[in-house]
């Protein structure tokens, strides 16, 4: 398979069908911006334990929602963001949907998932059309995996010398195959129209851009911020720098609903949290933390935020509201629905 160079941004608004289409299509031409669409969008954003669903719209800087929820995901029906049952988990969303008389025909998703494989890495600088090949032969030399069965995108950052040579330093994004043909599957059952595939990350990115406040405080997408999304089975962190993504990982987490093993799940994430955050800080001098923000379904669990700011000793904040493009987003636990949310934005 050859890596197509188009802009992280491109790559994050692909329609699913075109993501899948251009799999092994070796056409260099650029891909066509999307148009917003003026017309109601469903945005899920499944996990292994819980779904959440967002309809909405947003068009022309201006973010509307007209419903929301969250169900538990059907035993057995999603892991690590891999549809393995898609019968049951279409006919859990059919019935939702029509008991909440939501009409909208088109759809994006957003995934997390522990295979999603993207990477920082720097290559030895080379005319345009070699670029792919070189990513190609970089990725498989130190990744254990079959690039047949991913789909590859990447973005030039920067030029860099290094060892008295000019290099490149590329962002590369590998999507398993399988995992977006079965989100794409999905729809077709729900007879629903694919806008987006997105990556959580890189939903919250766009949301976060044009945030004005988060809770009562001004929210600068200038400095470095830190944004952890807590779930029960894995837990992302995603630094953003400039308002653009940095740094990401993602870190498996196993929550059990005990006071006992509770205490311990925070201890054991906060410690994980204070080793990537040390690590990001001397990755390159003058990385510095600004702030920390909080979400995801477990984020509430006995003041963690606090828990992670006193340990780590940077401001810490748990997401209760926000204010994007000076209009108030108004949804209870809105902490839980951010990457669904992020995801309606074309951009």
């Amino acid at each position: 398979m050859e890596a197509k160079k188009v802009s992280l941004k491109e790559l994050m608004s692909m329609d699913i069908k075109d993501l899948i289409k251009n799999k092994n299509k070796k056409n260099k031409s650029k891909p066509k911006k999307e148009k917003e669409l003026k017309r109601e969008i469903i945005s899920f954003d499944i996990g292994s334990d819980y779904t959440k669903i967002v309809v909405g719209k947003y068009y022309k800087g201006k973010l509307s929602i007209s419903n929301y929820l969250e169900f538990e995901t059907p035993k057995d029906s999603v892991n690590d963001g891999l549809i393995i049952n898609e019968k049951i988990l279409a006919d859990k969303i059919q019935i939702l949907l029509n008991e909440n008389k939501i009409k909208a025909k088109y759809a994006s998703f957003t995934t997390n998932s522990t295979t999603i494989i993207n990477r920082e890495i720097i290559i030895p600088k080379v005319d345009e059309d070699e670029v792919e090949s070189v990513i190609k032969f970089e990725m498989e030399q130190y990744l254990p995996i079959n690039l047949n069965d991913y789909i590859v995108q990447y973005i030039e950052l920067d030029e860099v010398e290094q060892e008295n040579s000019n290099k490149l330093k590329v962002y590369v994004i590998a999507y398993p195959e399988k995992m977006a043909r079965g989100y794409y599957d999905i729809l077709k059952v729900l007879k629903l129209k694919p806008v987006s595939l997105d990556v959580a990350f890189n939903s919250l990115s766009k949301l976060i851009t044009c945030t004005d406040k988060v809770n009562e405080d001004s929210y600068d997408a200038s400095l470095t911020n830190v944004f952890i999304d807590i779930g029960s089975s894995f837990t992302s962190l995603s630094i953003y720098k400039n308002g653009k993504l940095d740094f990401t990982r993602i870190i498996r987490s196993n929550y059990i609903d005990t006071t006992y093993d509770e205490m311990i799940f925070i201890q054991n994430l906060s410690e994980e949290i204070e080793r990537i955050i040390r690590f990001y800080n001397n990755k390159y001098i003058g990385n510095k933390i600004d702030g920390i923000y909080i979400l995801g379904g477990i984020s509430s669990l006995y003041n963690i935020h606090e828990y992670i700011g006193e340990k780590i000793n940077i401001p810490t904040k748990k997401i209760n509201n926000i204010k994007f493009n000076e209009a108030n987003i108004s949804i209870d636990n809105i902490e839980n629905y951010l990457n669904a949310i992020g995801a309606l934005i074309r951009s």
